[in-house]
């Protein structure tokens, strides 16, 4: 039993070190600028989701509230998170 434990948390533990490794590497290669994800409305169509750089909520890009800074895009979950930001950049 105590082997069987040992070799659950050894397969755990080399699985969030592949994904570490996987995300450090699409970094390094420009692949990935912010984080972003799809979910699939109601329809079925997929749909990015962008994240809230205030309050870290995942947003459908659809429903995003958008800015940006030095050419980069910045999304909003809504306009209180919004004013906060922009609040803090004075």
């Amino acid at each position: 039993m105590k082997s069987v434990l040992i070799l659950l948390a050894i397969f755990f533990i080399v699985l969030a070190l592949k994904k570490a490794l996987e995300a450090k590497r699409a970094r390094m290669s420009g692949e990935v600028s912010a984080p972003r994800d799809t979910v699939r409305n109601v329809r079925g169509d997929s749909e990015e989701m962008v994240l809230d750089t205030v309050c870290g909520t995942y947003v459908p890009i659809s429903s995003a509230l958008r800015s940006s800074e030095g050419g980069r895009s910045l999304f909003f979950c809504s306009e209180e998170c919004r004013a906060k930001f922009m609040a803090g950049r004075r």
